[in-house]
């Protein structure tokens, strides 16, 4: 063991140092380390959490903004283009004025993936419903009738 004069770190004491801490009374001063040996790494381990969730917290929102500011210059973008993306421009507003979970960008796409798989399904239905059109035309001899109108 040390001196009771003896002023040492709490870090650097081990477990059964006993430290003099300076500007204290006698029975103040005298204080064992080891009742507070886990307290300081507690403490530094509670700090450094609340600064990852701090951390984290700021990168959320900074995305979040960057993410709104994407959807807002789609709105620059011209009819033709948005239409590629399966867009509009109401879409775009929709989104930058809804309260969602979701990000900007995020439900835009979600969006795009909707409207194109509408836009198959009902291709589909469409090619399904002209090819039985077709078929029930030449089954009555109808394609005939229309060959001699057009010519």
């Amino acid at each position: 063991m040390t001196d009771r004069n003896t002023t040492l770190s709490p870090h650097t004491a081990s477990a059964e140092t006993v430290v003099n801490f300076p500007n204290t009374t006698p029975t103040q001063s005298v204080l064992p380390i080891a009742k507070h040996a886990g307290f300081t790494d507690r403490l530094f381990s509670a700090i450094a959490a609340f600064a990852q969730w701090g951390v984290a917290a700021i990168k959320a929102k900074l995305e979040r903004h960057q993410n709104r500011l994407v959807a807002t210059r789609m709105l620059n973008l011209d009819d033709a283009t948005l239409k590629d993306l399966a867009l509009t421009r109401g879409d775009i507003h929709y989104v930058l004025s809804a309260k969602s979970e979701l990000s900007a960008t995020e439900h835009l796409r979600l969006l795009s993936v909707q409207r194109r798989s509408l836009e198959r399904t009902q291709h589909k239905r469409r090619a399904s419903y002209l090819k039985e059109l077709t078929a029930s035309c030449y089954s009555k001899g109808i394609s005939e009738i229309n060959s001699k109108t057009v010519a």
